[in-house]
């Protein structure tokens, strides 16, 4: 029909406005007499787009989210802290292929928002989407960082971190693509193993666990 050509087309242009693309893709992800080729296609332009910030956290632009790791640009990202109700930290290995600290540990879940997504709404769809189940989330605070990372890539992000209580009976469905495994660990043995074993963590997950945990979450790592 001539309306799904008109759709299609939009699409297909990749118009520069992202607030017209998120607000179309919304609309459409779920026609069903809609390319299903075109959605997946946009939906993935969509997700290698990250939100560049001055320090204060104010938008100033979308990039392409390599670039802005391999150029070290500042930009907004997530971090979850999921713990159980005996303060155990849930923590995940990263995929061996993800592009950047494949195989090492890190804090519950981190990413970025999308164009016109809120930070706990990303949060809360990417638990979803590596982990298998997602929670109400508390806004801790805000961190930004600037690290050097394997293969020459940066990461300088402005970091809302968000921490839940959750039981430690909760089921978990894994992503492979994105985690190879989940483990409950108390933090100060968590810190420990990262000073010893360096090699065994991400970058920011030793930044957090060295230099942010207790004056973010309250708790003393002894």
């Amino acid at each position: 029909c001539d309306s799904y050509f008109a759709q299609k087309e939009f699409f297909e242009q990749k118009i520069n406005d992202t607030e017209l693309i998120m607000k179309g893709y919304r609309m459409l992800v779920n026609n069903k007499y809609f390319d299903q080729e075109v959605v997946a296609r946009e939906s993935k332009f969509l997700r290698s787009r990250v939100l560049l910030c001055d320090i204060r956290g104010n938008e100033n632009g979308t990039c392409d989210k390599l670039q802005a790791h391999k150029e070290g640009l500042l930009h907004k990202a997530f971090s979850v802290f999921i713990f159980d109700n005996d303060g155990k930290l849930l923590i995940q290995k990263r995929a061996q292929e993800k592009y950047h600290s494949g195989g090492l540990w890190a804090n519950t879940c981190c990413g970025h928002p999308l164009p016109h997504e809120s930070a706990k709404e990303a949060a809360q769809r990417r638990l979803r989407e590596e982990i298998g189940f997602t929670c109400d989330l508390n806004f801790r605070t805000y961190i930004l960082y600037f690290l050097r990372l394997e293969h020459q890539m940066i990461e300088h992000e402005y970091v809302h971190v968000f921490e839940a209580e959750v039981s430690s009976d909760t089921l978990f469905k894994l992503n492979p693509d994105e985690v190879n495994a989940v483990k409950w660990m108390l933090p100060h043995q968590a810190q420990k193993e990262a000073k010893q074993k360096p090699q065994l963590y991400t970058r920011w997950f030793r930044l957090y666990l060295l230099k942010y945990f207790a004056k973010v979450f309250k708790q003393k790592l002894t």
